[in-house]
């Protein structure tokens, strides 16, 4: 049976300066990213102004051309807009850096998992890798053949530049329509071009092997030299236009208008949408979605002055939440309400095979660990580890294979308290969201595929930490 997600329509998110500052407090929103640069700039240089209007607005007009000035002043101050742009890079460096040695929030973790289990699309506008570095964490699975495989970040950012030459296996793994995706629509930290390339032929980039909170993947070595261009960051400015015109822009666009177009769902995550934001304020319009917004203070849709107000205009607000812990919250009451419908879901209902085993499969150190799932005697959900392709040639059923296997002080269950797919729906029916005891703590299962191995067809759930 095909897996009934792929045809669907997917739902959107839209991320702004909001949701990395949730990931790490010190990430900078716009203007307190201008007042840095203008702390870190030489003594001398010119920033006058920028309090009084704000970063985006003093940028945008040191790169116009102002008609009462001379040419070569224009340029000066064309040439100055550069140079605080390239610094924007540099100080990100820094926060992502500080940020990179702190550990993976849970909520990250979770939504990372809920995303890959309806395979959303992400857009955002942040430059920073952290959403990268926390997909490398967390690693979703996916079937691959013969067995399940996870998928990295760089599998998931696209469209994007083009990667330096394979030095690795993980370097090898192409882009997977399995998971979720993420559209970086104002470029990212990682990816460079010889600025004012008019087709971005020079566009390039570096794979993102950090991990949050843990040690890199591998070391990355920049034999292509890629590091020594500047980076494709399209600045903060009011009128971007002139920023649009790469093969890879158009692409990125191009793709964030078609899901767009027929989302059922947007939800604004730490997005504030400033009216002059134009081209996003237009893209957003051609949506028949409606709209759920997670920001510090979203308002009211009936207030035309708030968030909630300008979404209003472009769509229904079917939700708001606010506060200070407004994305960790939505990540909470949308991991509860994902756990309980997955007793609707087509391959928990479909009736055809009842006797189909029921696994988890979570990353580890060799790739993906298998376990099979049992009840013990006070009705919890524990876990067995077996590896499908040592029981090769074996004409038993996965489960049994695993009960025959475990040690006799473990055996006080039944083969019948394993699970199989008829099992995992009455559990799903009669005691909600499937909580399971894993050697790491407590998890959730959030969605399930059918996936063969060998000659078993099997249910394969996946699930995010409960903490």
């Amino acid at each position: 049976m095909a897996d009934d997600l792929i045809s669907r329509p997917r739902p959107v998110y839209v991320l702004g300066a909001g949701f990395s500052k949730a990931i790490h407090e010190n990430m900078p929103i716009t203007d307190q990213l201008g007042r840095q640069i203008k702390e870190r700039l030489p003594t001398g240089f010119d920033m006058s102004g920028i309090e009084a209007g704000g970063f985006e607005d003093w940028l945008t007009l040191r790169l116009s051309e102002l008609p009462f000035l001379e040419g070569h002043v224009n340029k000066m101050r064309r040439a100055e807009a550069e140079r605080v742009i390239a610094e924007i890079a540099g100080i990100l460096d820094d926060h992502v850096a500080e940020a990179s040695a702190t550990s993976c929030p849970l909520w990250l973790q979770q939504l990372i998992l809920l995303w890959h289990s309806e395979r959303a699309i992400v857009i955002t506008f942040n430059y920073d890798t952290l959403l990268e570095q926390a997909i490398n964490l967390v690693r979703p699975v996916i079937n691959g053949s013969p067995l399940a495989t996870t998928v990295y970040a760089d599998q998931i950012v696209f469209p994007a530049p083009p990667g330096p030459p394979a030095e690795y296996m993980i370097d090898t793994a192409s882009h997977n329509s399995q998971s979720f995706q993420i559209l970086k629509l104002h470029g990212s930290l990682n990816w460079y071009w010889a600025v004012g390339d008019p087709t971005g032929s020079t566009l390039v980039r570096m794979r993102e092997k950090r991990v949050l909170g843990s040690v890199p993947l591998t070391i990355d070595y920049d034999f292509a030299g890629a590091k020594t261009l500047d980076r494709y960051l399209i600045p903060p400015v009011t009128a971007k236009d002139g920023y649009y015109n790469s093969y890879l822009s158009h692409a990125l666009w191009r793709s964030a208008s078609d899901s767009i177009r027929i989302a059922p769902r947007i939800t604004l995550m730490g997005y504030s949408m400033p009216a002059n934001d134009r081209v996003t304020v237009e893209l957003i319009n051609q949506s028949n979605a409606t709209f759920e917004i997670v920001d510090l203070d979203p308002g009211s849709p009936e207030d035309p002055r708030t968030l909630a107000g300008r979404i209003a205009r472009l769509g229904p607000v079917d939700s708001t939440t606010g506060g200070a812990t407004a994305i960790s919250d939505f990540v909470s009451k949308k991991l509860k309400s994902t756990a309980s419908a997955l007793s609707s879901a087509t391959v928990v209902a479909d009736s055809g095979r009842e006797g189909d085993n029921v696994v988890l499969a979570v990353p580890s150190r060799r790739g993906v660990s298998f376990y099979c799932l049992y009840e013990d005697q006070d009705e919890a959900i524990q876990t067995y580890q077996i590896d499908p392709s040592l029981a090769r040639g074996s004409s038993s059923p996965l489960n049994e294979i695993a009960y025959n296997q475990m040690p006799r002080a473990k055996q006080s269950v039944d083969l019948g308290d394993f699970f199989n797919r008829r099992k995992l729906r009455a559990r799903l029916e009669s005691s909600g969201p499937l909580v399971i005891n894993a050697s790491d703590g407590q998890l959730v299962a959030v969605s399930a595929v059918e996936m063969t191995v060998e000659r078993w067809k099997m249910i394969r759930l996946c699930a995010a930490p409960l903490g």
